[in-house]
Protein backbone atom coordinates (compact mmCIF):
# COMPACT_ATOMS: atom_id res chain seq x y z
CA UNK A 1 0.00 0.00 0.00
CA UNK A 2 1.41 3.56 -0.91
CA UNK A 3 -0.13 5.78 1.38
CA UNK A 4 -1.06 6.38 4.92
CA UNK A 5 -4.42 5.72 5.35
CA UNK A 6 -4.47 2.13 3.00
CA UNK A 7 -1.91 0.94 5.41
CA UNK A 8 -4.31 1.38 8.40
CA UNK A 9 -5.60 -1.93 7.69
CA UNK A 10 -2.78 -4.26 7.63
CA UNK A 11 -1.16 -2.16 10.88
CA UNK A 12 1.59 -3.43 12.78
CA UNK A 13 -0.56 -1.66 15.86
CA UNK A 14 -3.25 -3.63 16.89
CA UNK A 15 -5.15 -1.29 18.07
CA UNK A 16 -5.49 0.62 14.77
CA UNK A 17 -5.91 -2.85 12.81
CA UNK A 18 -8.62 -3.79 15.10
CA UNK A 19 -10.55 -0.44 14.79
CA UNK A 20 -9.97 0.20 11.44
CA UNK A 21 -11.20 -3.38 10.13
CA UNK A 22 -13.78 -3.41 12.73
CA UNK A 23 -15.10 0.17 11.29
CA UNK A 24 -14.83 -1.24 7.41
CA UNK A 25 -16.28 -4.32 8.49
CA UNK A 26 -19.33 -1.83 9.69
CA UNK A 27 -19.52 0.16 7.06
CA UNK A 28 -19.79 -3.03 4.63
CA UNK A 29 -22.54 -4.36 6.61
CA UNK A 30 -24.52 -1.50 5.64
CA UNK A 31 -23.75 -2.05 2.11
CA UNK A 32 -25.38 -5.40 2.71
CA UNK A 33 -23.38 -6.57 -0.50
CA UNK A 34 -24.45 -9.14 -3.19
CA UNK A 35 -23.21 -11.36 -6.08
CA UNK A 36 -25.33 -9.08 -8.77
CA UNK A 37 -24.44 -5.72 -7.34
CA UNK A 38 -22.17 -2.96 -8.95
CA UNK A 39 -21.23 -1.44 -6.22
CA UNK A 40 -18.78 2.18 -7.02
CA UNK A 41 -16.42 2.54 -4.20
CA UNK A 42 -16.54 6.70 -4.05
CA UNK A 43 -12.75 7.75 -2.72
CA UNK A 44 -11.18 4.42 -3.37
CA UNK A 45 -7.84 5.40 -2.33
CA UNK A 46 -5.64 2.11 -2.65
CA UNK A 47 -8.96 -0.02 -3.58
CA UNK A 48 -8.76 -1.89 0.02
CA UNK A 49 -12.82 -3.02 -0.72
CA UNK A 50 -11.63 -4.62 -3.51
CA UNK A 51 -9.49 -7.19 -1.40
CA UNK A 52 -11.68 -7.50 1.37
CA UNK A 53 -15.30 -7.74 -0.76
CA UNK A 54 -15.71 -11.21 -2.03
CA UNK A 55 -19.06 -10.08 -3.46
CA UNK A 56 -20.32 -7.83 -6.48
CA UNK A 57 -18.64 -6.43 -8.53
CA UNK A 58 -16.57 -3.15 -7.31
CA UNK A 59 -15.51 -0.03 -9.38
CA UNK A 60 -12.81 2.00 -8.14
CA UNK A 61 -13.27 5.83 -8.14
CA UNK A 62 -10.20 8.06 -6.91
CA UNK A 63 -8.67 11.70 -8.00
CA UNK A 64 -5.55 9.76 -8.57
CA UNK A 65 -5.52 8.01 -11.69
CA UNK A 66 -2.80 5.36 -10.33
CA UNK A 67 -5.77 4.20 -8.06
CA UNK A 68 -9.19 4.90 -10.55
CA UNK A 69 -10.67 2.48 -12.58
CA UNK A 70 -12.71 5.25 -14.51
CA UNK A 71 -12.09 8.76 -15.01
CA UNK A 72 -15.43 9.66 -14.61
CA UNK A 73 -17.51 7.96 -11.93
CA UNK A 74 -21.00 9.16 -13.08
CA UNK A 75 -20.85 7.36 -16.31
CA UNK A 76 -20.65 3.54 -14.74
CA UNK A 77 -24.09 2.29 -13.99
CA UNK A 78 -24.48 0.79 -10.26
CA UNK A 79 -27.13 0.34 -8.06
CA UNK A 80 -24.89 0.42 -4.87
CA UNK A 81 -22.52 3.43 -4.07
CA UNK A 82 -19.88 3.34 -0.48
CA UNK A 83 -18.03 6.26 0.33
CA UNK A 84 -15.51 5.55 3.36
CA UNK A 85 -13.58 8.64 4.58
CA UNK A 86 -13.87 10.27 1.30
CA UNK A 87 -16.69 12.79 1.41
CA UNK A 88 -15.07 14.93 4.10
CA UNK A 89 -12.23 16.09 2.23
CA UNK A 90 -14.51 17.70 -0.51
CA UNK A 91 -15.41 21.33 -0.59
CA UNK A 92 -19.10 22.11 0.13
CA UNK A 93 -19.33 22.66 -3.54
CA UNK A 94 -18.38 19.54 -4.82
CA UNK A 95 -19.75 17.90 -2.21
CA UNK A 96 -22.79 18.72 -3.67
CA UNK A 97 -21.82 18.23 -6.58
CA UNK A 98 -21.03 14.16 -6.15
CA UNK A 99 -24.27 14.17 -3.89
CA UNK A 100 -26.61 15.38 -6.70
CA UNK A 101 -24.40 13.28 -9.13
CA UNK A 102 -25.17 10.06 -7.16
CA UNK A 103 -29.16 10.93 -7.48
CA UNK A 104 -28.84 11.05 -11.34
CA UNK A 105 -27.35 7.34 -10.81
CA UNK A 106 -29.93 6.11 -9.24
CA UNK A 107 -28.76 3.54 -6.45
CA UNK A 108 -30.69 1.40 -4.53
CA UNK A 109 -28.25 2.79 -1.41
CA UNK A 110 -25.48 4.95 -0.64
CA UNK A 111 -23.32 4.17 2.12
CA UNK A 112 -21.45 6.85 3.81
CA UNK A 113 -18.79 6.32 6.40
CA UNK A 114 -16.54 9.22 7.56
CA UNK A 115 -15.15 11.14 10.85
CA UNK A 116 -17.07 12.30 13.70
CA UNK A 117 -14.02 15.42 13.84
CA UNK A 118 -14.76 15.75 16.97
CA UNK A 119 -12.06 16.17 19.91
CA UNK A 120 -11.42 12.33 20.36
CA UNK A 121 -11.27 11.63 16.63
CA UNK A 122 -8.66 14.44 16.20
CA UNK A 123 -6.71 12.80 18.60
CA UNK A 124 -7.42 9.11 17.18
CA UNK A 125 -6.43 10.63 13.30
CA UNK A 126 -3.23 11.92 14.84
CA UNK A 127 -2.19 8.74 16.61
CA UNK A 128 -3.15 6.60 13.75
CA UNK A 129 -1.52 8.67 10.80
CA UNK A 130 2.21 9.82 11.49
CA UNK A 131 2.67 10.86 8.13
CA UNK A 132 0.97 13.73 6.58
CA UNK A 133 -1.24 13.27 3.40
CA UNK A 134 -4.35 14.28 1.73
CA UNK A 135 -6.42 12.35 4.36
CA UNK A 136 -5.56 15.27 6.59
CA UNK A 137 -7.59 17.63 5.16
CA UNK A 138 -11.36 17.93 5.91
CA UNK A 139 -13.26 20.69 4.46
CA UNK A 140 -16.59 19.73 5.54
CA UNK A 141 -17.74 17.68 8.62
CA UNK A 142 -20.06 14.84 9.14
CA UNK A 143 -23.05 16.90 9.88
CA UNK A 144 -22.78 18.81 7.05
CA UNK A 145 -22.36 15.76 4.61
CA UNK A 146 -25.78 14.82 6.37
CA UNK A 147 -27.55 17.78 5.52
CA UNK A 148 -26.60 17.45 1.82
CA UNK A 149 -27.47 13.96 1.52
CA UNK A 150 -30.30 14.73 3.38
CA UNK A 151 -31.99 16.52 0.23
CA UNK A 152 -30.88 13.93 -1.92
CA UNK A 153 -31.70 10.99 -0.01
CA UNK A 154 -33.96 9.29 3.12
CA UNK A 155 -31.84 8.57 6.01
CA UNK A 156 -32.34 4.89 6.75
CA UNK A 157 -29.79 4.57 9.76
CA UNK A 158 -26.91 5.70 10.71
CA UNK A 159 -24.55 3.81 13.81
CA UNK A 160 -21.89 5.59 15.69
CA UNK A 161 -18.27 3.57 15.89
CA UNK A 162 -16.59 4.37 19.25
CA UNK A 163 -17.36 8.00 19.07
CA UNK A 164 -14.86 8.42 16.42
CA UNK A 165 -16.66 7.36 13.05
CA UNK A 166 -20.02 7.53 11.60
CA UNK A 167 -21.65 4.63 9.02
CA UNK A 168 -25.08 5.54 7.83
CA UNK A 169 -27.07 4.34 4.79
CA UNK A 170 -29.44 6.57 2.59
CA UNK A 171 -32.06 5.45 0.14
Amino acid sequence: MNNQIGRIYESKNWFIRHYSNKYLKKAIEFLEPKDGDTILDFGCGEQYLKIVLKKGKIIGYDIDPKLTDVIDYRKVKVNKIFCCQSLEHLRQDELVDAVKNFKKMNPEKVVVATSTDNFLSEIGIKFIRSVKDSHDTHYVNYEQIHEVMGKYFKLKRKKNIYIFNIISEWH
